[in-house]
């Protein structure tokens, strides 16, 4: 019972990760051809990365909190 439960913890910050991930990567349209037309992509990915490691450093956190 206690594996099950351990081993499905990891799920929700890998869920939200790639969720975060397609956000950043969704195209919505296909009209990006200037000068600095990834710009967009690229501060929404930043804010993928963060929100995903904030998210990994709490899983870290509660798992090494309930260790000790």
């Amino acid at each position: 019972m206690t594996l099950s439960i351990t081993l499905g913890w990891w799920l929700l910050p890998s869920l939200l990760t790639v969720l975060a991930l397609t956000w950043a990567f969704w195209e919505r349209s296909t009209d990006h051809t200037g000068y600095l037309s990834g710009l967009a992509i690229l501060f929404r990915l930043v804010v993928a990365v963060i929100v995903s490691l904030m998210i990994w450093i709490v899983y870290l956190v509660c798992v090494i909190l309930s260790l000790s």
